[in-house]
């Protein structure tokens, strides 16, 4: 039977619950060589997305994606105190098209507060 990458996520996520750093190291090593005896090592960087995702939602972690025109330091960890602190993983990145203003995502939300969409709205408005 066939492995999707997603199932392949789980199951690291599973074996490596709860268990020290060393042994979670041992595991992974076991996990890589599985997977390329299953020759599917290829599918790497899918395995890492679905597990980073399932980790998160199984912790209870927060991933934030900002986006904003400049690095904003203070504002990151203003939020990561906000939200919880080490339940927060944020991503930053820099879009200068945003014109300025913010882009906020997290699970399936996002709330736009860039100008770009400001000025896209009021153009709306106005051609109506």
């Amino acid at each position: 039977m066939k492995l999707t990458p997603k199932q392949y996520a789980t199951a690291l996520y599973e074996m490596t619950k709860g268990i020290g750093e060393k042994e979670a190291s041992s595991v992974i090593k076991q996990f890589v060589k599985v997977l390329i005896k299953n020759n599917v090592l290829s599918l790497l960087p899918k395995i890492l997305r679905f597990y980073t995702n399932y980790y998160n939602h199984q912790e209870g972690v927060v991933d934030l994606k900002i986006q904003t025109t400049k690095h904003l330091p203070k504002v990151a960890k203003e939020l990561e105190k906000l939200l919880g602190g080490d339940k927060v993983s944020i991503t930053e990145e820099i879009k200068p098209e945003l014109l300025g203003g913010a882009i906020f995502q997290w699970d399936d939300q996002m709330v736009d507060g860039s100008l770009r969409m400001r000025l896209r709205k009021l153009e709306q408005s106005l051609t109506k």
